[in-house]
């Protein structure tokens, strides 16, 4: 586990470059090179910085992430969307590890305002720099947008009840679940 961040750190500084460095020609058509480039770079220095406790879900959650980038948001077309997998995976593994450290009610109001802020911020980026985050590609805007607000809510309530299955029967008959 302690060598995933420095590969997955290795992994988004060599794809960062690649996509900024190569000719457009290279790659499909639905790719934002330089977007996806420096969002690369970003993800990069994200794990670098990260305190050593949350380099590993940071650099898990960047990776599932990225691969949408990569082409996997694009498996919509035939009837699959990731974009779905990534709003549920998401928030259960950042609720899992944030949990330890806020404990359980601050973490649900942590997720639920980071989902708004996610999707305000596809809405913006869209609007501002061209990206095509919001919707799928602008269509359906209002069914995606709720779906992942649902899809996020789905992996909060799914750490929720991982983290209460994993407690001992003796915490939670005393009242000290957190």
């Amino acid at each position: 586990m302690k060598i995933f961040p420095h590969i997955a750190i290795a992994f988004f500084v060599a794809t960062g470059f690649v996509l900024l460095l190569t000719p457009k020609t290279f790659w499909p058509s639905f790719y934002d090179l330089p977007y996806m480039g420096w969002a690369a770079l970003v993800c990069a220095l994200l794990i670098f910085a990260a305190p050593v406790k949350y380099k590993f879900p940071l650099a898990v959650i960047l990776i599932i992430s990225g691969a949408g980038d990569l082409g996997l948001y694009e498996l919509y077309r035939y009837g699959f969307e990731y974009d779905k997998l990534v709003h549920f995976i998401v928030p259960l593994i950042a609720t899992l590890v944030l949990s330890r450290e806020f404990g359980m009610k601050k973490t649900i109001l942590i997720m639920l305002a980071g989902a708004v802020a996610w999707e305000l911020y596809e809405y913006l980026a869209d609007a501002l720099i061209k990206t095509h985050l919001f919707g799928i590609y602008r269509h359906q805007i209002f069914r995606d947008t709720m779906m992942d607000l649902i899809m996020n809510g789905s992996g909060v309530i799914m750490a929720i009840c991982l983290k209460f299955l994993s407690k001992p029967r003796s915490s939670l008959s005393s009242g000290t679940y957190r």
